[in-house]
């Protein structure tokens, strides 16, 4: 019991799981020597309470690929894992969006009505290239969509139906990246990063709630991956 003693009774196995991992690839990587996992477990039960058991495993996932990489954001602990758990799914969410993007004027229709958005740096000169980039995105997954309606036919015009109109959802996905931007002291830019991305786990979370309101409560990553196929 000693073992646990400064761990809270509400810890998981799966939060030790996760604080035995995280000890793993820092230990290797020399980001630390020591590690109590009892304690660091009950980092990952305060950080499920908020963000999920998903969350924390996609994003844990992708640390263990990526943690020395140059724009990772640096991780000593479980409790700095914790603090930068925002900034580490901004910077699993980033990719490099194309140099070369053409402005349609479906997108300079939505900057129209997003003109009332008021962006704390310099991200709004960025503001129509990711609003392309996200109308395509979601156009293409609209598609994707459609090719498997004979497998999925409720499913599927539920997903379509919900989602709205493609400059619609896109007009939505950009007011939701500028209050995450608003609220966030750590806000780092990169607004194009955040553009709509079918890998995106942001996407995804948002296709987990539409399927719950088709299917009943749950998680569906597996149905989805099945789906986007």
């Amino acid at each position: 019991m000693a073992f646990f003693s400064e761990s809270s009774p509400n810890v998981s196995q799966q939060d030790l799981d996760w604080a035995e991992r995280l000890r793993v690839l820092l230990v290797t990587h020399r980001r630390t020597t020591r590690a109590r996992v009892g304690v660091w477990a009950n980092e990952f039960r305060l950080l499920r309470k908020r963000w999920g058991s998903e969350e924390i495993e996609t994003v844990l996932s992708w640390l263990e690929q990526c943690l020395t990489e140059k724009y990772t954001p640096a991780v000593f602990s479980a409790a700095t894992f914790r603090e930068k758990f925002p900034q580490l799914v901004l910077a699993m969410e980033r990719e490099r969006p194309p140099d070369e993007v053409v402005i349609t004027d479906e997108a300079r229709k939505v900057a129209l009505r997003l003109g009332d958005l008021i962006w704390a740096n310099e991200e709004k000169k960025d503001e129509l290239k990711t609003i392309q980039l996200s109308l395509d995105v979601y156009r293409q997954f609209l598609s994707r969509l459609r090719s498997n309606r004979e497998r999925w036919p409720g499913l599927v015009d539920h997903l379509v139906s919900v989602g709205g109109d493609v400059p619609g959802f896109v007009e939505t996905w950009i007011r939701n990246v500028h209050t995450m931007a608003m609220e966030w002291s750590n806000w780092e830019g990169n607004l194009p990063g955040l553009a709509i991305r079918i890998g995106s786990p942001r996407f995804r979370r948002v296709l987990n709630a539409w399927v719950s309101e088709y299917m009943g409560p749950g998680d569906y990553w597996q149905e989805i991956e099945e789906l986007l196929k």
